[in-house]
């Protein structure tokens, strides 16, 4: 039988349709090897996106420390309060004296002094560094009782701070007073988060305070235990009588007393000012 020729229109109709043919299978190929990889790339995403909920939730967990944070009910009396550090006083005051060191004896015939304080209140830190040499002269003289009042005036972070320098009297009475003048030279004064329980630690061991007792700050413990104190002791600050502003019935920190009396001397401005005073209530 003869092969039937085709015509020119046959023959390019036919490599039209070859063409379409061969284009229609890559088409097909190309939109199956997308499929592939799409899948692959959804599954790539699910994937690191467990692992990033992972590691957020695992470093949540790591932040909250050992220990949870106290209610901070500070409508509790101080006298009502289970853990009250045993270096400070009823009225929560901490006695310092020679070297700095808490919970020291008094010394009998001079003036007290009392410093009620917060660690994240500007005008205390200008206090301290302002009267510094003072209070050092006053301790280790033995010319003035010195009483430190630290206090969670302004809100939790506060409480955390007044409970570390608590934990180092308690735990390390020799270096209180150099982590108290760190605490506001750090917090204030320098770039230590006020919630950082792991930078108020290494504050702590930078004064000489061992690692092990350094090492309650860093867990969180020393606020677990002396949160709910040190909120209460700014309670029972406003419960003073006498420690107002009589032009606006207001008060706030510092607040220095001598002998019990609210002290109004212009510290901010006068070096000798404070020495003076001090040296008129002995006479």
């Amino acid at each position: 039988m003869a092969e039937q020729k085709l015509t020119k229109a046959e023959r390019r109709e036919a490599a039209r349709a070859k063409s379409e043919a061969i284009r229609a299978k890559q088409a097909a190929a190309e939109k199956r090897q997308k499929t592939v990889i799409w899948s692959v790339l959804g599954v790539v995403v699910l994937a690191l996106a467990g692992v990033i909920v992972f590691l957020i939730a695992n470093n949540a967990r790591q932040n909250a420390g050992n220990f949870a944070a106290p209610s901070l009910d500070a409508s509790i009396r101080l006298a009502d309060v289970a853990d009250v550090p045993t270096s400070a006083r009823a009225d929560g005051g901490i006695l310092v004296g020679p070297g700095g060191t808490a919970a020291a004896v008094p010394v009998a015939g001079v003036p007290e002094l009392g410093v009620y304080l917060d660690y994240l209140c500007p005008a205390c830190y200008q206090f301290e560094a302002s009267q510094l040499e003072n209070l050092v002269n006053f301790m280790d003289h033995g010319t003035a009782n010195v009483v430190l009042y630290p206090m969670g005036m302004l809100g939790a972070d506060s409480a955390r701070l007044a409970a570390a320098a608590a934990w180092v009297a308690d735990n390390a009475p020799e270096h209180f007073f150099a982590y108290h003048v760190a605490l506001f030279e750090n917090v204030i004064g320098g770039q230590t988060p006020r919630n950082d329980n792991a930078g108020l630690a290494a504050i702590a061991e930078g004064v000489g305070v061992p690692a092990d007792v350094a090492e309650g700050i860093r867990t969180g413990e020393s606020f677990y235990r002396f949160g709910q104190w040190a909120a209460s002791s700014a309670q029972h600050f406003v419960t003073i009588e006498g420690f107002e502003n009589p032009a606006n019935g207001q008060r706030g920190t510092p607040t220095i007393a001598i002998d019990g009396v609210r002290w109004w001397g212009d510290w901010p401005n006068s070096a000798t000012a404070l020495p003076n005073a001090i040296a008129e209530a002995t006479s």
